[in-house]
């Protein structure tokens, strides 16, 4: 918000991996839905690939995500 507010954006673009979006989605729909801020903002959330983390670094990462 202490970027968003002052340079009065409304279109928002998350990009972050596929195993954090769950919860990055979560975190940014609960902001953006707090009582007394505008409506107007549109957020639009894009996953990169997880290749390229090897399989048993990514369940762990996937399983601390599932857990927060």
């Amino acid at each position: 918000m202490i970027h968003i507010e002052p340079l009065e954006l409304k279109h928002l673009l998350v990009i972050t991996s596929e195993f954090h979006i769950p919860r990055t989605k979560a975190v940014f729909e609960w902001i953006y839905h707090l009582e007394g801020l505008s409506q107007d903002y549109q957020v639009v959330f894009e996953a990169v690939s997880d290749d390229g983390i090897d399989a048993t670094t990514l369940r762990s990462r996937q399983q601390k995500e599932n857990a927060s």
